[in-house]
């Protein structure tokens, strides 16, 4: 299996200095702790290596291989989250949510990215970076669209903040809709 379907040279490299940037965060994470980060370590550039190359390799290796990226693309996420929310520490979160963003769009998980860029598009707000918020918000549209309504929704709190009123009520109204369909009354609230 391929992950890099087709990439352009420039982003195959943007990719693998994103993984080799990832890997040398992991090991500040965890220097100092109980992991042992050596196996991931091997397991991403298995992964990058069987996905960039024709290089073979056993098909139980590469799904452990990729199962390990996997939980570290979630601690990746859980770490922001926990920079965000109990250290206020929205650069950190920012720079943990950007990575995971990448790592989450090569191995195609589609829900992971979306609701990373969400948070990514509220922590701008919170900084006051509106653009950068509104653009966050659009990319997680455009990654799930049939599953957008938080972003609709932070669309709505971005502009709200800036003082567009009416795209705010278009985008809270968008967000409404989309609960109502689903029918998930709490979402609604």
């Amino acid at each position: 299996r391929r992950l890099f379907v087709d990439l352009p040279e420039n982003e195959y490299m943007y990719t693998l200095r994103v993984f080799q940037f990832y890997a040398g965060a992991m090991m500040n994470l965890f220097h100092f702790s109980w992991y042992n980060l050596a196996p991931f370590q091997e397991s991403l550039g298995a992964v990058v290596a069987t996905t960039t190359t024709n290089y073979k390799m056993d098909q139980n290796q590469f799904s452990k291989n990729r199962r390990l990226v996997k939980l570290h693309l979630k601690a990746l996420v859980q770490q922001g989250i926990m920079d965000f929310q109990h250290h206020d520490d929205i650069p950190s979160a920012l720079e943990s949510w950007g990575v995971a963003v990448v790592i989450a769009r090569v191995l195609k998980r589609h829900r992971t990215e979306s609701d990373v860029l969400f948070r990514m598009g509220t922590a701008y707000r919170v900084c006051g970076l509106y653009d950068k918020s509104i653009e966050c918000h659009l990319r997680s549209i455009s990654v799930l669209p049939h599953e957008a309504s938080k972003a609709y929704s932070g669309l709505g709190n971005t502009y709200f903040v800036i003082g567009n009123y009416q795209r705010a009520l278009e985008y809270h109204h968008k967000h409404l809709l989309t609960e109502s369909e689903k029918g998930d009354r709490q979402g609604q609230g």
